[in-house]
């Protein structure tokens, strides 16, 4: 339930961004796939060289095996990057989607709330939660590698 207030309230920050430069996510639009998938080819480079490690050192293997938290690192670090991949998927799919614009109409109390302002919000919900996933993303490999150094003293 925690997640879900934060991200309502996440959506709600990019909708007042969105609603203040309007048509200025289109640069964010055109980039942030690239970004998305740089950081991501990154962060898998760095995982296969952690699990190389894993595999190739008996002693990297057995903290992994009997150390719970270095287990409860492994399945956040899991988390985050399917979060992660997700959010690549959603900005392929945003511009896919943009030319529905014409077809979606606010009426109401939420007569400000464009399909312009729409779109950009979703663009700038995608940047802001891949920021806030790589920063827990390099948390936890800096945890994991604290984790390895404390269990091997």
């Amino acid at each position: 339930m925690k997640i879900v207030v934060k991200l309502i309230v996440l959506y709600a920050a990019s909708v007042m961004f969105a609603a203040v430069i309007g048509n200025g996510a289109h640069f964010l639009e055109e980039n942030i796939v690239a970004l998305i998938s740089a950081l991501l080819g990154g962060i898998i480079a760095g995982l296969s060289i952690i699990f190389g490690l894993m595999s190739t050192s008996h002693k990297l293997s057995e903290v992994a095996r009997g150390d719970l938290s270095f287990r409860q690192f492994l399945v956040f670090l899991k988390r985050d990057v399917l979060a992660l991949i997700m959010c690549l998927g959603l900005a392929y799919f945003i511009p896919a989607i943009r030319p529905c614009k014409d077809h979606v109409y606010f009426e109401g109390y939420f007569h400000f709330f464009t399909s312009d302002i729409l779109f950009s919000s979703i663009e700038i919900f995608v940047a802001l939660l891949v920021l806030i996933i790589l920063f827990e993303i390099v948390g936890v490999l800096f945890a994991l590698f604290e984790a390895v150094l404390d269990s091997s003293e």
